[in-house]
């Protein structure tokens, strides 16, 4: 399916051209209306019309997403499971306490304790983290990483410089102790005596191992607690006293992480370990693909947010809707963006230019025959808004069609003599024109030039006066009437309205106007300007053209939406 699909002659409805259109007040309001009314296709034409928006979101999310997770080192968590029981040989408050329901400040109190000096130390110690090197990280992270862990170690080793051997020994005894601290979570299991301690590390077999070293080491600290208590009220060599001093050299033996039997890992102490740290087999967190998946739809999400943002932001005219709904004005037809030429509309060479570029101006020129059957007119202004939005095309295309298959005998004047662009269009002459005719140096039939059976030129002509003292002038006037009196239909092409009065001044002398707007260059507020000036002269416009049309929605695509 071809661009021309999305311009079915459907969309020209005689209907809704009015003969005598003259924008009204409620032409153009705050666009509520044209949201309202937009469809699904519609706003398929904004996400591809947008679809570099869309793009470049895309652009900007996936790489910043793929360099996050190469910065990001794979993080194994070991948890153990405790058992806080609150019975221990000797009563005591802070025991009764932990069973009285008060479980925030008990669950509270353990990870407390957990994560206090006493218990870290020992860990520290048995596994000996103080040696640990400053780039341990580097062996398990992606080499995009590494340069950013040199320069850290580079950081360290600098300051360590500047430091003694003891302070250096000190330093490095308290860093894996603050290290080993961040790496500790203390969790509560809801509406159970139970909590979790979770170890993080970049090894997951060295994760599991301090994990099972932090939970004896918490259980040792609280046997200590205990035969501090015990020796108090019974002595040194009481049975109880040597049980938990056994008890305690059992532990200690075994701060080395490795799993113990059940009943080993349970012990006499008020807390006790329910279940040891098993090596964990997945790292932390979504995994890369997912990551990249989740990114992209993320990405694609804030495109499409940016492309409506923009499109609403937008103030050119970029559809029919916005003619017909956002300005209230018929839409006339709308011609396909192409590269001008020389010969464009000449017999036999006009066969060569693109099928939906020809269909486009056969629409046109059928829809401006069938008007002109039924609203009686005899000349038109084909005028732009803004600069470059091809009126000269537009009328050369509009004449030709309307000569070779309306049979209708067709002048065209070139009233553009700012720009004279017909007499190239049309690969002819482009000397005496309009304003010789004007200066009353030559005679009308001299200026013509025979472009067909039913089609005339007339050239612009060359001036180095302001064009307004010619066309604002009787002579023009009497040329006009001529014009219409020896033409089916007279069509003049003129300056762009923005910059330029020649318009104003051509539209009080034809029967009707007709506004080329420029899609995605055309501002609506310049449209409405133009407007309300034709209003306050009670210049009827037939309607716009959209010019230079693009078809943003892939065929397959739009038949299906």
């Amino acid at each position: 399916m071809n661009g021309l699909s999305q311009t079915p002659y459907q969309e020209i409805n005689l209907s809704r051209s009015r003969e005598n259109f003259v924008p009204g007040p409620k032409a153009y309001n705050d666009r509520r209306d044209f949201h309202e009314t937009m469809g699904l296709r519609d706003y398929v034409r904004v996400l591809f019309r947008q679809k570099a928006v869309i793009l470049t979101s895309l652009l900007a999310i996936m790489p910043l997403v793929i360099l996050g997770m190469e910065f990001r080192t794979p993080v194994y968590e070991a948890k153990v499971k405790m058992l806080v029981s609150g019975q221990k040989q000797v009563e005591s408050p802070y025991y009764k306490e932990l069973l009285t329901g008060r479980d925030v400040q008990a669950n509270l109190t353990q990870s407390e304790i957990v994560t206090s000096d006493p218990i870290l130390q020992r860990v520290v110690d048995a596994l000996h983290l103080e040696q640990s090197p400053y780039d341990y990280e580097k062996e398990f992270a992606s080499p995009v990483k590494h340069w950013w862990i040199d320069r850290q170690v580079k950081n360290y080793e600098e300051h360590m410089a500047t430091l003694s051997s003891a302070q250096r020994n000190m330093f490095n005894y308290r860093n894996a102790v603050e290290g080993l601290r961040q790496s500790i979570q203390v969790e509560p299991v809801r509406d159970t005596n139970l909590f979790t301690i979770s170890v993080r590390d970049f090894d997951r077999v060295n994760a599991a191992d301090i994990a099972n070293v932090v939970s004896r080491s918490y259980v040792i600290f609280d046997l200590e607690q205990q035969i501090a208590e015990l020796q108090l009220k019974y002595g040194e060599k009481h049975p109880l006293v040597m049980q938990i001093q056994d008890s305690i050299k059992f532990m200690t033996d075994n701060l080395s992480g490795k799993p113990l039997t059940d009943t080993e890992a349970m012990g006499p102490a008020s807390v006790k370990i329910i279940e040891q740290a098993s090596i964990p087999l997945k790292a932390m967190g979504p995994g890369k693909t997912l990551v990249m998946i989740v990114a992209f739809f993320v990405g694609l999400f804030l495109g499409a947010i940016l492309a409506f943002l923009f499109e609403y932001m937008d103030p050119t005219v970029k559809s029919p809707r916005d003619i017909e709904m956002t300005l209230g004005m018929p839409l006339l037809g709308g011609i396909p963006h192409i590269r001008p030429r020389k010969d464009m509309f000449i017999n036999g060479v006009s066969k060569k230019l693109p099928g939906r570029y020809l269909n486009a101006f056969r629409n046109l020129s059928d829809h401006i025959h069938l008007m002109m059957s039924t609203g009686h007119f005899k000349s038109i202004l084909v005028t732009l808004v803004d600069a470059d939005s091809g009126a000269g095309l537009v009328v050369a295309g509009l004449g030709f069609h309307l000569a070779e298959h309306a049979a209708k005998k067709v002048l065209i004047i070139d009233a553009n003599t700012r720009n004279a662009s017909l007499h190239k269009i049309f690969n002819c002459s482009g000397g005496a024109g309009l304003v010789d005719i004007l200066n009353g140096q030559i005679q009308m039939p001299e200026a013509l030039q025979i472009l067909g059976p039913r089609l005339f030129l007339l050239p612009a002509g060359k001036t180095t006066l302001n064009p307004v003292i010619f066309l604002d002038s009787a002579r023009m006037h009497f040329l006009m009437q001529e014009f219409k009196s020896q033409f089916d239909l007279v069509l003049v092409n003129c300056a762009e309205l923005e910059s330029c009065r020649d318009g104003y001044i051509l539209a009080s002398l034809v029967d009707k106007a007709v506004l080329v707007v420029s899609e995605n260059k055309t501002r609506r507020q310049a449209v409405l300007r133009v407007l309300s000036f034709f209003k306050e002269c009670n210049v009827p416009v037939l309607g716009a053209v959209l010019n230079k049309r693009t078809y943003p929605i892939p065929g397959f695509v739009y038949a299906r939406v």
